[in-house]
C-alpha cells in the first residue's frame, strides 16, 4: 500500500515513523517550516508558530522523498503530478490540502483529530477539553471529507484526564495511542475491512484557535477553571499568563490548596 504522508508536528512525526518501521510503504511526505502563514475564514493571513514542531526531513531516503510546501501548493503538485497513491494520511497539519492532490488517493485521506467526534470539532481540541474542565478526551481515526473533522469515523480511543495532568501528559498519551491505532487499523485499510461509521452532526461541536495572547488568566474564575487553564496552556504552549506591574509574567504550574 503507496502512502502519501502529511505532517508537521511531533505526534505526526512519531506516527511516520512508527508505520515505516512496521513496513509500511511512506513513499511520500508532505510537511511545512516552523512558522508560516495562514489564513481562517473572514479573516487575513497571519504567522503563526508550530509549538509541537517536528522537522520531517530525517525521513528523507531512497524509500522516502519528503517534499517542503512552503508559499504554496504549484510546486508540490507539480513533483507530484504523476503519483498516484492508495492512502493518505494527515496527522499534525494546519492546512487545507487540495483536491488535486487528495484525488490521487485511491483510498481517500484519513487524520487523527484529538477528540472523540463529533465533539470538539475545530482547533486544539485537547487545550480546549482541559481548559473546560472535562474528565476524559480521546483520540478519532477518520475519513477527511467536505465538512471539517465530519468524515466517517474508522476507529476512536477514549483517554482519561487525570486530576494532576498537564497538556505534555495528555499529548503523550494520545501519541501513544494514535500509533496503536494506526497500527491496528492500516492493515484493514488495505483489505477494505474497516470500520466507517457516519458522525452524527446534530451533536458536533466546534472550538476556535487559540493564540498566544488568549492566555490570560482571568483572577475571578474559581480556583479550579484557573488550575485548568494554566495546565492546558504549559510547555510545549506558551503557557498562561499575567500582567503584575505592566511585565507579563508567565505561570506553568498549579496546585489547589486545601483551604482547610
Amino acid at each position: 500500500m503507496k502512502i502519501l504522508f502529511f505532517g508537521a508536528s511531533n505526534t505526526g512525526y512519531n506516527c511516520c515513523k512508527t508505520i515505516i518501521d512496521n513496513g509500511f510503504n511512506v513513499s511520500h511526505v508532505i510537511t511545512v517550516p516552523q512558522e508560516f502563514e495562514i489564513k481562517y475564514k473572514g479573516q487575513e493571513k497571519e504567522k503563526v508558530k508550530n509549538y509541537l514542531f517536528a522537522d520531517f526531513t530525517d525521513f528523507q531516503s531512497d524509500q522516502t522523498q519528503v517534499l517542503l510546501r512552503e508559499n504554496n501548493w504549484e510546486e508540490v503538485e507539480l513533483q507530484l503530478q504523476n503519483e498516484v497513491f492508495d492512502l493518505m494520511i494527515c496527522i499534525g497539519w494546519y492546512h487545507n490540502i487540495p483536491e488535486s492532490i487528495i484525488n490521487n488517493s485511491k483510498k481517500g485521506l484519513i487524520g487523527i483529530h484529538g477528540s472523540l467526534l463529533p465533539k470538539y470539532r475545530g482547533n486544539a481540541p485537547l487545550v480546549w477539553a482541559m481548559i473546560n474542565g472535562e474528565k476524559k478526551t480521546g483520540i478519532s481515526l477518520f475519513y477527511f471529507n467536505e465538512i471539517i473533522d465530519g468524515g466517517d469515523i474508522i476507529d476512536q480511543v477514549e483517554i482519561p484526564i487525570e486530576k494532576e495532568d498537564y497538556i505534555a501528559d495528555i499529548l503523550q498519551k494520545v501519541e501513544v495511542a494514535s500509533k496503536d491505532v494506526l497500527l491496528k487499523n492500516l492493515p484493514l485499510i488495505a483489505e477494505g475491512k474497516e470500520n466507517r461509521v457516519p458522525q452524527n452532526h446534530d451533536e458536533a461541536t466546534y472550538f476556535p484557535k487559540r493564540r498566544p495572547e488568549d492566555g490570560e488568566i482571568d483572577w475571578s474564575w474559581d480556583n479550579e477553571k484557573i488550575a485548568n487553564f494554566i495546565k492546558a496552556q504549559a510547555p510545549p504552549y506558551p503557557g498562561a499568563f499575567t500582567i503584575i506591574k505592566g511585565k507579563k509574567v508567565i505561570i506553568e504550574k498549579a496546585t489547589i490548596l486545601d483551604s482547610e
